[in-house]
């Protein structure tokens, strides 16, 4: 599919490709906005999360113009995390690897059909506690690290309450998600984050190689 980001301005009528002068492609706006609503958030019965909403004014487009995209925040929204995009029908199911259990959660969603965007927000959805999720992002498995330099080390957690821990071969080496540690010298290493939410527990690990610099 083709994609074209615009800069702002003011609200227009009609959206246009030109080849040479001519109009390749025209996309009218439409009569009427597209309207939002209706918005549940429930836990289903594996754990993951159902949503269902109400989009009318979108007849004209049939639906298939009226892009819908999800979002989440555990603050009363005043911030706000990707959740899914392309969104369609009415109804979704999601998993909910990426969403912290135990805390009350709102869903928001936003409908644009190229011209205007609605947003609409669910009451509150508290999923099932469970052990948050740990990523390593660096350093990558399989790339190699020089002994003449720190090693950065860099995490993500699902969990808003994180309390995060590095293991550079079973000793602690410092905490937090994005740090910076002394070199543990040249040789094959095995390196661990630890992520710990109250009693619950998650962990990722990783084995690199620090290559010895003249």
């Amino acid at each position: 599919p083709f994609k074209a980001m615009l800069r702002d301005s003011a609200p227009g009528a009609a959206l246009r490709i030109l080849k040479c002068g001519e109009v390749v492609w025209e996309r009218q706006r439409p009569e009427r906005a597209c309207k939002l609503g209706g918005v549940r958030a429930a836990v289903g019965k594996n754990g993951e999360v159902e949503l269902s909403w109400k989009l009318d004014g979108a007849a004209r487009q049939k639906g298939e113009d009226v892009q819908v995209w999800a979002r989440w925040s555990a603050d009363e929204g005043k911030t706000w995390h990707a959740l899914s995009v392309g969104l369609r029908g009415g109804h979704a199911t999601l998993p909910a690897e990426a969403l912290p259990g135990g805390t009350a959660l709102r869903i928001e969603l936003l409908a644009n059909d190229g011209f205007d965007t609605q947003r609409a927000v669910s009451e509150p959805l508290t999923l099932p506690p469970r052990a948050p999720a740990a990523t390593i992002l660096h350093p990558a498995a399989g790339t190699p690290v020089y002994g003449d330099r720190q090693i950065h080390l860099w995490g993500s957690a699902s969990s808003t309450g994180d309390h995060a821990e590095w293991f550079i071969d079973g000793r602690s080496v410092g905490r937090g998600l994005d740090l910076w540690v002394d070199n543990p010298g040249a040789g094959r290493h095995e390196l661990r984050l630890v992520v710990r939410d109250g009693m619950l527990q998650g962990e990722a690990a990783l084995a690199f190689e620090v290559l010895a610099t003249d």
